[in-house]
């Protein structure tokens, strides 16, 4: 096993399944992996950006650091280029993280949508007993799931859900199962 993601899976609270494949457990470490790098980026502080009182990066900014990141990772496991290198995909994996990050809430737009900061610190209960954590990177016990940032609760009753399950899986799928980057996590 590489000892750099078992290190990074253990920082991350992500664990591998029994007779889990072990490209898929490094795909799915390095994907987590990634999202606390695109989290963490948003947080340097770019030359002038305080005499200017700017807050958060410029896309760009996470664009061109996440991928150096990742690269290195791809190269340290070869073996998991094909999963991140997506041939047919009209985005790069950092961009897809990026806005996956955004569209989830962790991620927020500053200024005039030119940049992206980290969220405030906060949870909501997502189901009974856990908590999705936004605006944190890596705490103590947080662990991982895809993007989410993820903690345990003592709430054993759900809070209501405004939308009909079905649908909202129905409208999701509809809008982002057939991306082929998304196609190698849900298969």
């Amino acid at each position: 096993m590489n000892s750099i993601i078992d290190k990074m899976a253990t920082d991350l609270g992500i664990y591998r399944y029994h007779d889990e494949d072990v490209t898929f457990y490094n795909c799915r470490v390095i994907y987590s992996a990634m999202s606390c790098w695109v989290k963490a980026i948003t947080m340097d502080q770019p030359v002038g950006s305080k005499e200017n009182h700017l807050s958060g990066v410029s896309r760009r900014h996470i664009y061109e650091r996440g991928n150096t990141i990742l690269q290195s990772l791809i190269k340290m496991n070869p073996e998991t280029s094909s999963w991140f290198n997506v041939e047919d995909a009209k985005e790069n994996p950092i961009v897809i993280i990026r806005n996956r990050l955004l569209n989830h809430g962790d991620l927020l737009n500053e200024g005039y949508d030119t940049n992206l900061a980290l969220s405030f610190a906060h949870k909501k209960q997502f189901i009974p007993g856990y908590d999705t954590i936004y605006g944190e990177i890596l705490e103590k016990n947080i662990f991982y799931s895809g993007i989410s940032a993820l903690c345990s609760n003592n709430v054993t009753k759900q809070l209501k859900v405004n939308e009909n399950t079905e649908k909202w899986l129905k409208n999701f799928s509809k809008n982002y199962g057939g991306h082929p980057f998304l196609q190698k996590w849900v298969n």
